[in-house]
């Protein structure tokens, strides 16, 4: 049922409205997509196919071993007083 709602109301679309910074990354943790909120926040270049661990300083092993459990993976980020919150597109479905 839920792939239906998103292919309907167009996920992509529903995603770049979103307030809060929003980016899917690739299974390398590579930037695929952002909106804009993501890209006023973390970035003034080219942000599609940076890595989010060298964009966030975080270890692939940590984000990959928190991802396996099926737990979403939270790093705070002191700069900005928010955390970055990573979690396996198949635990959300």
């Amino acid at each position: 049922m839920s792939d239906d709602i998103l292919s309907k109301y167009a996920a992509e679309d529903l995603l770049a409205l979103q307030n809060a910074a929003v980016a899917i990354a690739t299974n390398d943790l590579k930037i695929a997509w952002y909106n804009q909120s993501f890209k006023k926040n973390f970035g003034t270049g080219r942000m599609k196919g940076i890595s989010i661990t060298n964009l966030f300083s975080i270890s692939e092993t940590e984000i990959l071993s928190n991802i396996k459990s099926k737990k979403s993976f939270v790093h705070p980020l002191a700069d900005s007083n928010s955390n970055v919150i990573i979690t396996d597109r198949k635990s959300v479905v």
